[in-house]
């Protein structure tokens, strides 16, 4: 697929408009804190979304249909929104009942915002879908949690292998890596982190053992994109404009940094029938 350093306006126009979207539903969203619907906090996943867009758009130029995109793990679910406003069919997946769930209250109107299905789930692996009837999988932030549902990241890379159609993609975002200064620093403060970091070689494994080919591996988060977030949410100062700046100097910052970003994106594809 095509990857685009520069980052595309189109999408901070469209994390702008899920913003405001969700500002106008905020009394029906309990859960989710306005940090977490704040463009900074969104901002975070540009990188994500501007894979997708080059991905949908090549797709349209085509004349072929909307991309249907499964949000597994979609929390509540302001990626699938985002999608959804690019014109995509998007599937919004979650686990009905657990701790890691934190915002089954909220996703189904967000869900009804993008015009989307929802997929409540009790086993944290299966996901009740066809084999091959999905051609993105997106996973933002979820991976490293999946074994605090009783899952495994072996048994969910490869029941998303099975839902992706041949030549179908995952994307997997916010992946944090094993030697992020950020997470080492956590240690150190004995603040929370990940209990599950990944190595690119580690990652590409679990990938290869699924039958998915790695295509695309990148870090970013090497700024503290949460922390500037939540001041910038209490100062009043959480806006589209800053969330851009932020993120043209976190790409800066991560291409020197490297492993020692805080997140991997990681774009791999399922083999065609063919092979090819």
């Amino acid at each position: 697929m095509t990857w685009y350093r520069r980052r595309d306006p189109e999408v901070w126009s469209e994390i702008e408009r899920a913003v405001d979207l969700l500002a106008e539903q905020q009394d029906s969203l309990p859960t989710v804190t306005p940090m977490e619907r704040s463009p900074v906090y969104l901002g975070q996943y540009a990188e994500l979304h501007q894979a997708l867009n080059a991905e949908s758009d090549r797709r349209r130029n085509q004349g072929e249909p909307p991309l249907r995109i499964l949000d597994w793990g979609a929390g509540y679910g302001h990626c699938g929104l985002v999608r959804a406003l690019h014109g995509d069919d998007v599937v919004f997946h979650s686990l009905a009942e657990d701790d890691v769930a934190l915002h089954v209250s909220a996703i189904d109107r967000v869900a009804e915002l993008a015009g989307a299905d929802v997929l409540l789930a009790n086993d944290p692996v299966h996901i009740d879908l066809d084999d091959d009837s999905v051609d993105i999988v997106v996973s933002a932030g979820v991976l490293e949690h999946v074994h605090e549902g009783g899952g495994d990241v072996d048994a969910s890379l490869a029941e998303i292998a099975r839902v992706l159609r041949p030549g179908g993609l995952f994307l997997c975002a916010h992946l944090p890596s094993k030697y992020s200064w950020i997470e080492a620093t956590h240690g150190v403060m004995r603040r929370p982190r990940h209990d599950r970091r990944f190595s690119r070689r580690v990652v590409e494994a679990h990938l290869a053992r699924a039958g998915l080919v790695t295509e695309l591996s990148r870090f970013y988060g090497a700024v503290p994109r949460n922390g500037f977030a939540a001041r910038a949410t209490r100062t009043g100062t959480n806006t589209i404009e800053r969330a851009a700046r932020l993120d043209a100097i976190d790409r800066w910052c991560s291409t020197v940094a490297g492993p020692l970003s805080q997140n991997q994106l990681i774009i791999a594809r399922k083999p065609s029938a063919g092979g090819g």
